[in-house]
């Protein structure tokens, strides 16, 4: 079910606690429909929504220099965020999709294609011809979330810091 009236801006510093909730509960969903039967303590312990909410209170005023972040807002209520800009590898040919995170009760709503389109939108408009975007290789849904709106696994593969498996997707921009 598409939603009306969706909203997406720029976040203000009272988004802190939304955008720490939204990852916090998006990760831990993630994990559980990537491996299921696996305790989410066997791969990492998820910070708390508090320092989640400490990150966003930083971060929401000083995304880093080239970076955007939006939030999609529906009747007042935060439902998603995406951050975008320079990659983290050393490659600045490449603009990279850093985070798309929606809260559960919120996916499949439209919500993660208009805040996926506005960072593809704010990377074309940076100047970069192409971006990347990492995901956890277990996670189904958010793979053919992305490859449902013209990103392909390009063979890179990592693991993340807390060791779970990634994969590389990228988009010619």
């Amino acid at each position: 079910m598409k939603l009306d009236h969706l909203i997406v801006r720029a976040p203000s510093p009272t988004d802190a606690r939304a955008l720490g909730e939204i990852w916090y509960d998006g990760e831990l969903e993630s994990l559980r429909e990537s491996y299921p039967g696996r305790s989410t303590d066997e791969w990492f312990a998820l910070p708390s929504v508090a320092w989640c909410e400490e990150y966003w209170d930083f971060h929401i005023p000083t995304p880093g220099v080239g970076s955007r972040i939006f939030v999609g807002e529906h009747l007042g209520r935060v439902l998603g965020f995406s951050h975008s800009g320079p990659p983290d590898e050393q490659d600045d040919r490449v603009g990279q999709l850093h985070s798309l995170y929606v809260r559960p009760d919120a996916w499949g709503t439209g919500v993660g294609t208009e805040l996926l389109a506005s960072a593809v939108d704010h990377l074309t408009e940076a100047g970069y011809p192409s971006a990347i975007l990492w995901a956890v290789q277990g996670n189904l849904r958010s793979r053919s979330f992305y490859e449902n709106r013209g990103w392909r696994a390009d063979g890179h593969f990592m693991r993340a810091r807390t060791g779970l498996p990634l994969v590389r997707y990228s988009l010619a921009l």
